[in-house]
């Protein structure tokens, strides 16, 4: 799914409009380590989202991964999201919840950006020398060729 096509998805489920915004990174970052996410988390986003901002999980989409793995079709997201948030006090809009979201802006503003090749270093995470992402790989792009559509749902036109 695109992310707008998510962010519309969680505006349904949460009953008011949800836009999608590419953030820069280093702010994604710095509202992680705010939130108190620890550093190794931090540091496996931080190449997660570089690749998610290039599309690399829309490419060769949808695909049966999870009919192959688990046997069983994926589940809905829409549902997926509705169960989320039925689980998520937080997702309701209160007047707590938008103190807490205030108190959460604030502090993530005030907190310095994290330097991810520093964290590495300091967990001992190993460093490739000439690391790529997805989309730079004409190997794994080959490999994501689309998956062919089932002819009895393809749409004429």
């Amino acid at each position: 799914m695109s992310p707008e096509e998510i962010a519309a998805i969680m505006g349904k489920v949460l009953g008011r409009q949800v836009k999608y915004r590419n953030v820069p990174l280093k702010l994604f970052l710095k509202v992680a380590k705010s939130l108190g996410y620890p550093d190794f988390v931090i540091g496996q986003l931080y190449w997660f989202l570089q690749d998610y901002q290039a599309n690399a999980f829309g490419v060769g989409s949808p695909t049966d991964a999870v009919l192959e793995v688990s046997g069983s079709q994926p589940e809905d997201f829409e549902k997926i999201a509705h169960r989320y948030v039925a689980a998520f006090p937080y997702a309701r809009q209160t007047v707590g919840s938008q103190l807490r979201a205030s108190k959460n802006l604030i502090k993530a503003l005030l907190t310095v950006a994290p330097n991810v090749n520093k964290m590495g270093r300091r967990l001992e995470v190993p460093t490739l020398t000439h690391a790529s992402l997805a989309m730079d790989s004409v190997a794994w792009l080959k490999s994501h060729q689309p998956y062919p559509k089932d002819p009895g749902t393809a749409s004429s036109g």
